[in-house]
């Protein structure tokens, strides 16, 4: 079976910066998505499980066998690892066939295996009449596609993406992400999908390992992480959300500065940082006044940012704001308890 495992990998990096330690593993048929900010170790992590770079402490095991840590360390050549590069790294020079053609020197095959498998790879994301251009001829979206081709050439027990769409349009990345996705549960290799975006991950991932200054801040199902992230800085990096001090007032129900909320979760403590997304708060005249400071268009409504007391908050309307005008503000859901300690600053706070 096919199947990554990282068990408490470490990777002294700098004096500044460690990575570590790794615990998460990716089984046959998942796409598991790093995501976090620029410097969290999120690259540094594929190139571990790749073998480009050896682990400080810990194991990673390909298929069940240790690949990296217990004084093994398997040439990246020797890896069955299929990579795409952020930069796709294709060769100018080359033919898309030909591109193929060189990732499977060296790997002992027949030519008529050979020719087979790099056949299937080109159908497969839809190059195959098009495997005599050169990349100069092949437009954005098939640029992508046969670079993922090449990473499939190799049947590999694992495909690792380093944020492979980031110089996509919006129109494009969308596509792409659904090819991704077919390819994907098609084949059933289990992929390490690498982003800052918090829409792609939300987009493809079956598990999101959410990593911040080389450490693992949650890891689980979009749903799991969105609904109830564990921390302040996981609820501001994925999605909107309004992350508030709140004061418990009895049976599971808290004072916030936007009114009352029930939060079960906490029930038993006397104050507690909760998180409550824009969706669960909503403008009624029978909520409390804040200031409109800005809103964006979402379709079929306008997130707002809003401020009370010197605070400011994410908010859903259906109305165009107008800056300087007061609403009334009112939580019509739930907030989710957060596990951080009251002395820590919140994220993304100026």
């Amino acid at each position: 079976m096919k199947r990554l495992d990282l068990a408490t990998v470490e990777k002294k990096v700098s004096r500044r910066f460690s990575l570590g330690p790794l615990t998460f593993s990716v089984p046959e048929g998942e796409i598991v998505v790093l995501l976090g900010p620029s410097g969290c170790g999120k690259s540094t992590t594929l190139r571990l499980v790749s073998g480009l770079d050896r682990v400080s402490g810990g194991t990673i095991s390909l298929g069940g066998q240790v690949v990296s840590g217990n004084g093994t360390h398997r040439d990246p050549r020797k890896r069955r690892v299929g990579m795409v590069f952020q930069s796709l790294a294709l060769w100018p020079h080359m033919r898309a066939v030909a591109q193929l053609r060189f990732v499977l020197r060296g790997k002992g095959l027949a030519r008529k295996e050979r020719e087979g498998r790099i056949a299937r790879s080109l159908d497969l994301v839809g190059l195959l009449d098009r495997k005599r251009a050169f990349p100069h001829q092949l437009s954005g979206g098939e640029l992508q596609r046969l670079a993922l081709a090449r990473a499939l050439v190799v049947d590999p027990e694992i495909v690792l993406l380093d944020e492979p769409l980031s110089a996509a349009d919006r129109a494009l990345r969308t596509r792409l992400l659904l090819e991704i996705r077919r390819i994907q549960r098609e084949l059933r290799i289990p992929m390490i999908y690498v982003t800052h975006d918090q829409e792609e991950a939300l987009a493809l991932a079956d598990r999101i390992v959410v990593m911040r200054e080389g450490r693992i801040e949650q890891d689980g199902t979009p749903r799991e992480v969105y609904e109830k992230p564990r921390s302040r800085f996981v609820a501001s990096f994925l999605g909107a959300s309004n992350v508030v001090q709140a004061r418990a007032i009895g049976n599971g129900g808290f004072a916030t500065p936007l009114g009352e909320v029930s939060c079960p979760e906490a029930d038993g403590r006397q104050a507690a940082w909760l998180s409550i997304r824009p969706e669960a708060i909503e403008v009624s005249p029978e909520g409390v006044a804040c200031d409109v400071i800005s809103g964006t268009y979402r379709g079929d409504r306008w997130l707002l940012q809003v401020a009370r007391q010197g605070e400011r908050f994410q908010v859903f309307g259906t109305s165009p704001p107008e800056p300087g005008q007061r609403v009334g503000v009112k939580i019509v859901g739930g907030a989710h308890l957060l596990e951080d300690d009251a002395s820590v600053e919140r994220e993304g706070e100026e």
